[in-house]
């Protein structure tokens, strides 16, 4: 057993050191940090992988109504999307009927100032309630949609719903299918992951 120490200190096996070092890196790993309505925790520039800035983008408008689809796209290919929408007339903001949050709800995917683009800055809680925001994750995903980017979403005015419970149906000018109902809205929470 390899031993470690100062001159002046007692001698700490190398074995403790290292075993210490990985629960060190274990607890900032799973780390939580404080979060309000005031303060944006979501950072800029997420990092995602080259076949997620290949995802597609889809902007729809169906019977009056502006659907925004995007997969797993990433920072650059969702910004150079937003770009061109707005160079042909798109219309984003709450001009949207539908917003799908990409890849999961990932932090990766999204950013502040993206969301300021797509759906308009900070405003008050439930002032964007006409988009329908739709973040598509698995009921057995642990780590999506991540709650720094709930809490961004809600912190612009939106509802976000997940697809954990089920399926979402968003309809217009018809009636309801019977066995669907209301959907779980998720929360606004005050504690979200810290960053490694």
């Amino acid at each position: 057993m390899g031993e470690t120490g100062t001159q002046s200190g007692p001698k700490i096996p190398i074995e403790i050191i290292e075993f210490l070092s990985s629960i060190d890196s274990l607890v900032l790993k799973n780390a939580i940090i404080a979060d309000d309505l005031l303060t944006e925790t979501l950072r800029e520039g997420g990092i995602t992988a080259a076949e997620n800035e290949s995802s597609v983008v889809l902007y729809g408008q169906i019977d009056g109504r502006n659907i925004f689809l995007r997969a797993d796209a990433g920072l650059k290919a969702l910004g150079a999307a937003v770009s061109y929408g707005n160079a042909i007339g798109l219309q984003f903001g709450t001009a949207l009927n539908v917003f799908r949050v990409p890849h999961h709800g990932s932090r990766n995917n999204i950013s502040p100032t993206l969301l300021n683009r797509i759906v308009g800055n900070v405003s008050g809680f439930g002032t964007r309630n006409s988009i329908g925001c739709v973040i598509s994750a698995g009921p057995d995903d642990e780590t999506h949609p991540r709650q720094v980017v709930v809490n961004a979403l809600i912190r612009r005015g939106l509802v976000p719903q997940d697809t954990k419970g089920g399926i979402l149906l968003f309809n217009h000018g018809v009636l309801n299918r019977q066995g669907f109902g209301p959907v779980q809205t998720l929360q606004f929470a005050t504690r979200v992951e810290a960053y490694d």
